[in-house]
């Protein structure tokens, strides 16, 4: 039987933008759950991208250091 889905790998670097992405849709959706205007939803999508995609960063850069052996 075959899987019918996979978690991302993060030594793979889509997985940055997968990051990104996330960030970017939490963000909004806290900014919406808080009832902020539209300028405001936009600018913590934005936000939230950043920090996503610095997190995702992180992590593909921690597990590349391990698999290379530079831990």
């Amino acid at each position: 039987m075959l899987p019918t889905a996979a978690l991302p790998n993060p030594a793979e670097p889509g997985f940055i933008a997968i990051g990104g992405a996330l960030g970017a849709f939490f963000g909004g959706t806290i900014a919406r759950t808080l009832r902020y205007d539209a300028d405001s939803c936009m600018r913590w999508a934005v936000e939230g991208g950043y920090y996503g995609t610095g997190i995702a960063l992180s992590a593909y850069l921690a597990v590349n250091a391990l698999e290379v052996g530079l831990s």
